[in-house]
This record gives C-alpha cells, sequence and structure tokens, in this order.
C-alpha cells in the first residue's frame, strides 16, 4: 500500500513533532489541518523513535552526510522540532527496510517489527535571526511520495508560527531537489559553498514559503502555480561537474552580474543536471 495525503490520520500514520518539551508547548495544534502528534524527546519512551530517526536518517544520507545524534539534539530538539510522517514499518519498501535493518544489526539493535510505529518521513527548520525566516537542513522519506507531504506540513507549521521565508542548503545532485521545488522556484543565494562536507556540490537557497491553500494543495500531489514564479526565456541545463560552468556561475553571482534561479523539476532523474534560469542584473 502506497500512503498519501488523504492516508494521514488513518492506518495508524498521523502527523508528528519530535523534541523539547517547552518547544512542543509553542507548537500549533494542527499542520495542513491534520492534529499532530506530540513526541517529548526528553521522555524515555521516545528514545526508540528519536534513534530510528537517526538510523534512517543515516540510512538515507550515508555515512559523510548522515547526521550525529549531538547535532539531532542540540539543533533539533532543543532549538525547534523534528517534524514528520509517523506509521507503522510496514510501509517501508523492502529494499529501504534491508538497509534499515543492516544499519540497526551494526548498532546491536532490534530490527523493525511490521506494527512498530516509526519516523516514516520528516522534514526539519529552524528558526534564524530574521523572525520570518526559518533555515531546512534534513528532508528524507523512507517511503515514496511521503517527502512533499512532510516539508508541506512543515512548511504549515512554521507559517502559522510567522515565517514566511525559507532557506536551506541542498546538493545539486541530490534527488530531494525533486521536492524542494515543487514549493516554488529556487533563488540560489550561494552557489557554492566553500565550508561544507561536499563543498563540490552544495549550493545554499531561497524561497518563499507558499500559503496554506498552496501547501495543501502540494501535499495532496498537485502542482499549483506560485505568486513569482519565472518564465524565462534563459535556462541552462548545470552540471556541477563541468568545472568551467560551475565557475563561471560562482563569479557572476559573487560580481552581482547574474541571478540564478533553479526551476522545478530541480533534477534530470537521468543527466543529474539542473534546469537553472540564468538571468542578466
Amino acid at each position: 500500500m502506497r500512503l498519501d495525503f488523504k492516508d494521514i490520520g488513518n492506518h495508524q500514520t498521523a502527523f508528528f513533532a519530535l523534541g523539547d518539551l517547552a518547544n512542543l508547548k509553542k507548537l500549533p495544534t494542527s499542520a495542513l489541518g491534520k492534529s499532530i502528534h506530540l513526541r517529548n524527546s526528553a521522555d524515555p519512551k521516545q528514545a526508540r523513535f528519536a534513534f530510528l530517526f537517526n538510523i534512517f536518517n543515516g540510512s538515507v544520507y550515508g555515512d559523510v552526510m548522515g547526521m550525529p545524534p549531538w547535532v539531532m539534539i542540540n539543533c533539533i530538539f532543543q532549538n525547534a522540532a523534528l517534524i514528520g510522517i509517523e506509521g507503522p514499518a510496514k510501509y517501508i519498501p523492502v529494499a529501504m527496510r534491508e538497509k534499515i535493518d543492516t544499519a540497526l544489526a551494526e548498532m546491536n539493535s532490534d530490527h523493525l517489527k511490521d506494527d512498530e510505529i516509526v519516523p516514516l518521513a520528516e522534514a526539519c527548520a529552524i528558526k534564524t535571526f530574521a523572525p520570518d525566516r526559518v533555515h531546512a537542513f534534513s528532508l528524507y522519506s523512507t517511503t515514496p511520495g511521503l517527502g512533499s507531504i512532510a516539508k508541506a506540513a512543515m512548511l504549515d507549521i512554521h507559517r502559522q508560527m510567522g515565517a514566511r521565508y525559507q532557506t536551506g542548503t541542498a546538493q545539486y545532485d541530490n534527488a530531494s531537489l525533486a521536492i524542494h521545488t515543487k514549493f516554488g522556484a529556487l533563488d540560489i543565494l550561494q552557489p557554492q559553498v566553500a565550508l561544507h562536507t561536499k563543498h563540490d556540490r552544495t549550493f545554499i537557497y531561497g524561497c518563499e514559503i507558499p500559503d496554506e491553500a498552496a501547501l495543501l494543495s502540494i501535499a495532496m500531489g498537485h502542482r499549483p502555480m506560485l505568486p513569482g514564479e519565472l518564465k524565462p526565456e534563459a535556462i541552462i541545463q548545470f552540471d556541477w561537474r563541468e568545472l568551467e560552468q560551475y565557475q563561471n556561475m560562482t563569479q557572476r553571482h559573487e560580481n552581482g552580474s547574474h541571478r540564478y534561479v533553479m526551476l522545478p523539476p530541480g533534477i534530470d532523474a537521468v543527466t543529474k543536471t539542473n534546469p537553472i534560469a540564468e538571468i542578466k542584473l
């Protein structure tokens, strides 16, 4: 069975928020019109659930990019909350479940049980010094289709709390760009991030947070036309592996002569290139 938005709240699935109790008390009571299951990260009963998030994150991102537990605690639980979709492990596809069970075995931990409630998908953002801005830094889905719903729920929660703009850190070759660009074209704020672990392919983007109706539409699998979307004439197929092209974009951005905007679908599944509007200023 493939889950979609209408299933959230049924089949033992729900939106969840995992974090420090003080943060949970400040959250709205619902996301996209559906209730949120609050999970106190300090409660020993939540230890397995939090541990599974960390394992799932590592299984999706790999050893280099998997989130260390101290980042999970310091940056998410104590500063915001992990937002996602929980449900029985039986919904995780076989290949992903085998990968997760292998990671659990390496940690001398119990394998997943079919009826065990687990974090099927998550999205996380934390507030910045700008009161209307949040920065997203984690997104995964163990089950096809849930990543967009998790991000829509996360953005709706932050929107209800006053956020209107979202920045994020991503990689040009990451399949999650197909999700990020569903929420609008991505203004490339920093084409290259020299200090990042994957500095050769990482960029920072910005995007207006859609209104509630648009977020709900995206969560339901539709593609609404969002305000301010571009229909540019000059679109390049950007390839971060082409050093000269990458350097040219970075230099033009730094010189202020051009603006670059990543357009949907974000990444070509075959060539791994990115449709980017090159706008001369």
